[in-house]
């Protein structure tokens, strides 16, 4: 039983960024562009995602025990999307001291990365929960 939950916890660590590089533009306000486009596809996944890992768990929840994910989901959300700015501005900061249109780049490169990140574990989480009920 405790393997089961350890896989899990296993999962919500950070993941390999596998996506494509949104850096990869002509010139800085192409790679911004190119990054907030790509962070507003990662949400709409996420959001996506996050639908089918609640229908996973009702599935799971009529076969075996009761588990929740609704309230977990929100809060970790809400406590990763702040971990995500407060990072992403730390990250940021020797651009912001340059004073040029990098820290904008440097920025959005990186919410978009950790949008990506975020997308691979909550696949990753509904695949060991998959496993789980097989």
């Amino acid at each position: 039983m405790w393997t089961k939950y350890g896989l899990i916890l296993v999962c919500m660590l950070p993941l390999a960024v596998q996506a494509k590089d949104c850096t990869q533009g002509n010139n800085v306000y192409d790679v911004i562009d190119a990054c907030e486009k790509q962070i507003q596809h990662d949400k709409q996944l996420i959001a996506t995602e996050a639908t089918k890992l609640k229908r996973l768990v009702q599935q799971h929840n009529r076969q075996y025990m009761q588990i929740s994910v609704e309230k977990e989901w929100n809060q970790s959300q809400q406590l990763w999307q702040r971990f995500v700015e407060a990072d992403c501005e730390l990250e940021s900061v020797p651009s912001q001291v340059a004073q040029g249109a990098g820290y904008g780049m440097v920025k959005t490169s990186c919410i978009a990365q950790r949008y990506r990140q975020r997308l691979n574990q909550v696949r990753n989480l509904q695949k060991e929960i998959r496993s789980l009920t097989e």
